[in-house]
């Protein structure tokens, strides 16, 4: 019986890592959390004070809106910035090929510039499957991107993980 195997060369351009990025900041780790919640307390707070609901002066609670409007757009505005620093850093504008994943029934192998790495099936923290890509956990920290273009096997490379991966570490759509 032949072994199968599937080859990705993952070549990487830089709305691919927007989007992963965007997925894995806001939709799986919920970083908008944090800022959203503090803008919202203080802006209760200035409403609460211009209401005279609590011993606030208007100048205090003008400051404490505008606050309220800022950390939230701080926030944000630092993340976008961090993400194109990291794009010009990674030289992602080119779209290069920044690592090559086999998958077969013994786990994943990746290779890049250095020695190649095998990673087991169950050693895989989790896999989403989007519309537009793959994102395969390594770690919560580390994944890997497959991106949906060209003539790249994502949807065969799916079905693979989906079959060698435990089922409550795979998810659809989300």
């Amino acid at each position: 019986m032949k072994k199968q195997e599937i080859v990705i060369p993952v070549r990487l351009d830089a709305p691919t890592f927007r989007r992963y990025c965007a997925f894995d900041a806001f939709r799986r780790r919920r970083l908008w959390f944090v800022p959203v919640m503090a803008a919202m307390v203080l802006f209760t707070v200035a409403l609460a004070g211009l209401l005279k609901r609590i011993p606030l002066g208007e100048t205090l609670s003008g400051v404490l809106a505008g606050l309220a409007i800022l950390i939230p757009l701080m926030a944000f505005g630092l993340y976008c910035i961090q993400i194109e620093v990291q794009i010009a850093r990674s030289g992602l504008k080119d779209a290069p090929t920044v690592y090559t994943l086999a998958l077969s029934p013994e786990g994943v192998r990746v290779s890049n510039t250095g020695e190649p790495v095998t990673l087991p099936w169950e050693s895989l923290w989790a896999a989403f499957h989007r519309r537009d890509a793959v994102y395969l956990y390594a770690r919560p920290e580390r994944a890997f991107i497959l991106p949906k273009k060209d003539r790249t096997p994502v949807d065969e490379a799916w079905s693979m993980i989906s079959r060698y991966m435990p089922k409550e570490r795979c998810f659809e759509g989300k």
